[in-house]
C-alpha cells in the first residue's frame, strides 16, 4: 500500500523590514531548499514604498501562488505563499480593541484536499488575543474537511491546547520560537527602526508563539529552523491526508 500523501507546512513571522531584510531574505532563500516546505505561512510582512515583502519573499523561494492581506491604512499584513495553487481566497479581520489583526484562508486539491487558515493574533490585552483565537479556530471547525490553522498566535503552547483539544498539535514538544535573538540585538534593531528603546514592560522570555493546528489529518514530523536576523523562529509541520 502506497503512503498517504503528505504536505509540509511552515511559518515565520518575518519581522517587518527591522535589520536587514535583504541579508535576512538571502539567508532564508539559502536554507529553503533543505525545509522543503510546500506552503509558508507569513506574518509581519510589509507592504510600503520599499515594496511587497510577500512578493519579494514568493520570487526569492520559488512560491508562485500567494494571498496576501494587508489591512485597511496598515502596511503589516499577513500571507499565504505556496508551491500548490490556491482557491477559494478569503480574507477578515478579527475581533480587537488595538492594531488590526487579520487571517486569511485558502483551499487546496494538491497534494490532496486541505484548506489553510493563516493569522496573526495580538499579544496584549489578553482579552482580544482570546476572541481572535476564537475566531480562527470557529472558522477551523467549519471547514468541510481537513484544516490546517497556523500562525503567530502570541500565545504560550499550554494555552492553546487548553483551547483546542480538538485539534492536533503539530508542533507540541518543538522549543521556543520566540525570541531566537539575542536581546541586544533585538533592542538595536528596534532602536534603529522606531527610534527609541523597547518599552518598560517588554517581556523577552523566550516561548513558543507560534502554532500549527491541524483537524482531520495527522502530523507525522515536525521542527524549528532558526534563520539569522530574524527574531522569530521558522516553524514547520509534515501533515498526512486522511485515509480514505
Amino acid at each position: 500500500m502506497q503512503d498517504e500523501p503528505t504536505i509540509r507546512i511552515a511559518s515565520l513571522n518575518l519581522w517587518g523590514r527591522f535589520g536587514s531584510w535583504e541579508r535576512r531574505l538571502e539567508r532564508l532563500a539559502e536554507r529553503w531548499p533543505e525545509l522543503g516546505a510546500d506552503l509558508l505561512l507569513v506574518q509581519e510582512a510589509c507592504l510600503d514604498r520599499h515594496g511587497d515583502q510577500l512578493l519579494d519573499l514568493g520570487e526569492a523561494l520559488g512560491l508562485p501562488e500567494r494571498i496576501a492581506f494587508y489591512p485597511h491604512g496598515c502596511g503589516e499584513g499577513v500571507g499565504v505563499l505556496s508551491a500548490h495553487p490556491l482557491q477559494e481566497k478569503r480574507s477578515r479581520h478579527l475581533p480587537g480593541s488595538g492594531f488590526p489583526r487579520v487571517m486569511v484562508a485558502v483551499r487546496l486539491t494538491r497534494p490532496f484536499a486541505l484548506e489553510v487558515i493563516a493569522a496573526h493574533l495580538s499579544f496584549h490585552p489578553p482579552a482580544d488575543n482570546a476572541a481572535q483565537l476564537e475566531a480562527v479556530l470557529e472558522a477551523a471547525r467549519a471547514a468541510s474537511g481537513p484544516v490546517v490553522a497556523g500562525g503567530d498566535f502570541n500565545i504560550a503552547a499550554g494555552a492553546v491546547e487548553a483551547a483546542a483539544p480538538d485539534f492536533e498539535h503539530a508542533l507540541a514538544g518543538v522549543a521556543a520560537s520566540w525570541p531566537v535573538i539575542e536581546l541586544a540585538e533585538l533592542e538595536a534593531a528596534w532602536r534603529e527602526r522606531t527610534g527609541d528603546g523597547l518599552p518598560d514592560d517588554f517581556d523577552a522570555t523566550p516561548r513558543r508563539l507560534d502554532h500549527l493546528l491541524g483537524r482531520g489529518l495527522a502530523s507525522p514530523k515536525s521542527g524549528r529552523e532558526i534563520i539569522e536576523g530574524f527574531d522569530h523562529a521558522l516553524v514547520w509541520a509534515d501533515f498526512k491526508a486522511p485515509r480514505a
